[in-house]
């Protein structure tokens, strides 16, 4: 059997378990949820008119697992896990109560920073290879890529379907790579663990992220898509790969944010300004929203490995431009 069939079966063999896995996890914490108080509430921004369980902790749990037993195989540095652990934390008492943005804000630096400054694949792939600039964005890119993912958690399905492709993201770029198994492993299990989720979030209004799902998942990802070695010959360079893999939460952030500064506003003000909003009161059905912000999600994932597998042959500015 050659190395191309043994990875398509590894990714088919990968995601179906990841989907086996969380399913149960998800119809459990359906009931559970209420349970142990995690329910969003219907909230003025919201578009629920009922409370719904959250459930993205399933996810999380699942997700750490992995990342815990990798750990002990040596396979990644204990200061991602921890890092991971103490976000899914901040996450999973903020859906208990609310808390101030600053203080998550706090939170969220710390852990960041320690991670980009300490783990030794980190340092190897982005502080070794770009110093401090490398470092610097580094820290503003996961740190974007959370709070992104989290705005866009507003309707059913968003944030699911770009976590979705951000996995995806990750099993191309390594695929036929046997020093990327590890990663493309994770990548394939969150696709498979979303399927049901996503499944449950559009069809049946079952079940939300929630902010433990959202800042959680982004986390891992937004880390282990700096784990990816590359040829770069710049950081902004390097870090327009996975931008491209994140489209609509980056975009979307990058527009409210110049916008709430503009109007002399606090960045973490919420309001419906969000692209998704927009859509809603411009009446186009959910759905028909979903689909088309999948589309973009794909485009951007197919190009940004289109022009990972073509970085030795093209401009350092091309990336950005086109991501831009």
């Amino acid at each position: 059997m050659n190395s191309l069939s043994h990875d398509n079966l590894h990714l088919i063999f990968t995601i179906t378990l990841g989907l086996s896995c969380a399913l149960p996890l998800l119809l459990l914490n359906v009931k559970l949820a209420p349970r142990l108080g995690l329910v969003d509430w219907p909230k003025a921004r919201g578009l629920s008119e009922v409370s719904v369980p959250i459930v993205g902790h399933s996810l999380v749990l699942l997700s750490l697992a992995y990342l815990g037993f990798l750990a002990y195989t040596s396979k990644i540095s204990g200061f991602f896990v921890a890092s991971t652990f103490v976000i899914a934390v901040m996450g999973y008492l903020d859906d208990l109560l609310s808390r101030p943005a600053l203080d998550k804000m706090l939170i969220q630096v710390f852990c960041v920073i320690c991670v980009v400054l300490f783990d030794p694949t980190l340092q190897q792939t982005v502080s070794k290879a770009y110093g401090p600039w490398g470092t610097f964005w580094a820290i503003f890119f996961i740190l974007g890529l959370m709070n992104a993912v989290n705005f866009i958690d507003g309707i059913d399905g968003l944030a699911g379907i770009v976590l979705f492709f951000g996995g995806l993201g990750l099993v191309l770029f390594t695929f036929g790579n046997e020093k990327g198994l590890e990663l493309r492993t994770y990548g394939a299990l969150l696709m498979g663990m979303l399927l049901p989720f996503l499944y449950l979030n559009i069809a049946h209004r079952k079940g939300f992220l929630g902010n433990v799902g959202s800042y959680t998942l982004s986390y891992i990802l937004a880390v282990q898509h700096l784990y990816l070695p590359s040829e770069s010959s710049n950081i902004i360079s390097r870090l327009a790969l996975p931008s491209l893999c994140f489209l609509i939460p980056i975009a979307d952030a990058s527009m409210v944010l110049l916008y709430r500064l503009s109007s002399g506003r606090s960045p973490f003000q919420a309001d419906k300004g969000h692209l998704h909003h927009r859509l809603l009161q411009a009446s186009l059905p959910l759905r028909g929203i979903l689909v088309v912000m999948g589309v973009i999600e794909l485009m951007g994932v197919l190009i940004a490995f289109v022009l990972s597998r073509a970085i030795p042959s093209i401009p350092g500015w091309l990336a950005p431009v086109i991501c831009f």
